[in-house]
């Protein structure tokens, strides 16, 4: 059986469903801080999880084309949607 979870993408600003499609899940919650604060906790993780060989996004998507395909990575951000900027945050969450 199939579920899938409502959730709103920032940066196409419209509802989708997570859908079971054989990718891992991987979902990043922000703390308080802003999606551009480069010290937070979020950009560090983002850091680690694209650049550093401990990855485990680089360690299951070794090889893989496109780290999409394989991992699909999500960050939750406290604030209100329409004040989140797209172009701020780590670049390691923005869609290619």
């Amino acid at each position: 059986m199939t579920r899938d979870a409502p959730t709103t993408t920032v940066s196409l600003r419209r509802c989708m469903c997570l859908k079971a499609d054989g990718r891992w899940r991987m979902m990043l919650f922000n703390d308080a801080s802003e999606s551009t604060d480069r010290e937070s906790r979020l950009w560090r993780m983002c850091d680690l999880l694209s650049k550093e060989a401990v990855s485990p996004v680089r360690t299951c998507a070794a090889g893989a084309a496109d780290v999409v395909s394989v991992i699909d990575l999500r960050a939750v951000f406290q604030h209100c949607l329409y004040t989140i900027s797209v172009e701020g945050t780590h670049p390691f969450l923005t869609p290619k």
